[in-house]
């Protein structure tokens, strides 16, 4: 599979984040969708769904994890992998994400050579 066939959305209310998430995806052949909080990610999930959501925990409105949840109550989003990206980093965090549905959890700041891997893993 060509990486332009994969698209990746990008959640995170940090724009400076999304924006830099996204050149380095899109300097790597990903097609890429932004989303700069929930209920935007949902939306752009139900209209098109992407291959994978990166998806940030800490979020005004509507955090990373109610988007898992509202992710599992809708036919189709429920089988979008999901990878957290994100500066939380404590156990506590880690286990409930992977609880509610998410394949993978990356720390911020992003270490791009394990995120390549994590993508290539989960969608190879």
């Amino acid at each position: 599979m060509n990486n332009k066939d994969i698209t990746i959305l990008v959640v995170d209310d940090n724009e400076l984040n999304v924006d830099l998430l996204s050149r380095r995806l899109d300097r790597d052949g990903f097609s890429v969708q932004t989303a700069i909080d929930g209920r935007e990610a949902l939306k752009k999930m139900a209209d098109n769904p992407p291959d994978l959501v990166l998806l940030d925990i800490m979020m005004p409105i509507m955090d990373g994890l109610d988007v898992l949840g509202e992710m599992q109550e809708h036919e189709g989003m429920e089988q979008i992998p999901v990878v957290m990206v994100t500066a939380k980093n404590d156990p506590e965090s880690v286990n409930r994400c992977l609880e509610w549905g998410a394949v993978d959890y990356i720390v911020k700041p992003i270490n791009m050579v394990k995120l390549r891997a994590c993508i290539q893993s989960i969608l190879s």
